[in-house]
């Protein structure tokens, strides 16, 4: 420890990350930098995380294995608990690019820096690929993925703890992050060079279709969509997800209208149906639910689904219709496949004590 140099914590959050949590944390400890606080969050791994953990505990300042509420409320964990100027996260799976990354930075940190940021590689470990990324900066702030990844970054410790991770986001809440302190107008430095390699692979790329939903949310939520949606980098990316579920090699205008306009309207009614204050029953285990569940888990109550009887999405174990006649008939019914609905009403008047007033349809349009 050092008087001389500002004292950087680095975040690990990890999960059930036996197979890569030992090659970040080697990583850290090979640093130069003489001033670091090292962190890690875990979520209740129940494989050998925390043996991992134990073997390299005196190069941790500090661990904790609990459950949590995703990989944002780890991160805002961390940040609670740091006692550095400085918060970089690093987690499991990531690594920086060589043992000068950390000194590197701090070596061309200006004296009015909020947030400094350096570029990527992207690893694909399937593959044996791997890309430099450069932080894009705010020059076309309305259609690109995010200005900087946050294993790059450094950001000062105070302005994370005041603003922390909005966890309402399941996979953007970094982009929503960044955007909101530069509209703050934070100092932001970028750093012409790689610092750190992000590992491909993680939750973000396995859903992108709600990534892309949240990135939209973001940008419409700070006035950002100055583009049309025609040129817009996420609703391009939604739009050729959509096009593909529908079997549609080419996008025509039409379709894009359309999908622009029940995109729209699907996610608002989400987010009115996760505000509320009824439980829900959801009839419909596909696509729908599994892109929104994260969204709406804490409202449901029970998942009906006949073709997927004794599966489970997230907590929940799906169960056949026949429970339905459990429930008091006021229940609220959500119906999450898409082009059903009147034939899925039908059967739940028919059938099931049931008032039509408790069935819910998403809203399209």
């Amino acid at each position: 420890m050092t008087n001389e140099t500002p004292l950087v914590t680095i975040i690990t959050v990890t999960f059930n990350a036996e197979l890569f949590l030992e090659t970040t944390v080697q990583s850290i400890i090979e640093q130069n930098y003489p001033n670091i606080e090292y962190i890690i969050i875990d979520g209740g791994s129940t494989d050998t995380t925390i043996d991992i953990i134990k073997k390299y505990k005196k190069h941790i300042n500090y661990w904790i294995s609990e459950p949590d509420q995703g990989i944002y409320d780890a991160m805002n964990k961390g940040i609670h608990t740091t006692s550095g100027k400085w918060v970089n996260f690093m987690n499991a799976g990531d690594t920086f690019t060589s043992p000068n990354s950390i000194s590197n930075i701090f070596d061309k940190l200006q004296h009015n820096t909020d947030i400094v940021c350096g570029d990527v590689f992207l690893v694909d470990q399937q593959k044996k690929t791997k890309y430099y990324q450069k932080s894009s900066g705010f020059n076309d702030i309305s259609n690109s993925m995010i200005p900087c990844n946050h294993q790059g970054m450094f950001v000062k410790a105070s302005i994370m703890k005041a603003e922390l991770f909005n966890t309402h986001y399941l996979l953007a809440a970094d982009y929503d992050f960044i955007i909101k302190i530069f509209t703050k107008n934070k100092n932001f430095q970028f750093i012409n060079e790689a610092t750190s390699n992000f590992l491909l692979g993680g939750e973000t790329q396995k859903n992108n279709l709600l990534l892309r939903i949240e990135s939209l949310h973001i940008q419409a939520k700070y006035e950002l969509n100055t583009l049309k949606l025609s040129d817009n980098y996420h609703f391009q990316s939604l739009l050729k997800i959509y096009a593909k579920k529908n079997n549609n090699n080419t996008i025509s205008k039409s379709l894009e209208q359309s999908f622009s306009k029940s995109f729209s309207t699907l996610y608002n009614h989400i987010n009115q149906l996760k505000s509320s204050d009824d439980k829900l029953i959801i009839y419909g285990a596909g696509s729908v639910l599994e892109t929104f569940y994260e969204s709406l888990k804490h409202k449901i109550i029970d998942i009906i689904d006949c073709a997927k009887s004794g599966k489970k999405i997230g907590l929940h174990t799906i169960s056949s219709p026949s429970k339905l006649n459990h429930y008091p008939s006021e229940t609220k019914i959500l119906i999450t496949v898409l082009g059903r609905e009147n034939e899925i009403e039908d059967y739940l008047l028919k059938e099931f004590n049931i008032s039509n007033k408790s069935v819910i349809r998403l809203k399209l349009y």
